[in-house]
């Protein structure tokens, strides 16, 4: 059991919160890019 969650999905976008693959690098929804 690994305890580094930001490889683990789900992920939401902090900008809209909505849910986002994984390996994601922009939200479809509001745009909002991963730095």
């Amino acid at each position: 059991m690994s305890r580094d969650n930001c490889l683990a999905g789900p992920k939401y976008c902090p900008n809209c919160g909505k849910e986002l693959e994984s390996y994601s690098k922009k939200c479809p929804k509001c745009g909002y890019e991963f730095k």
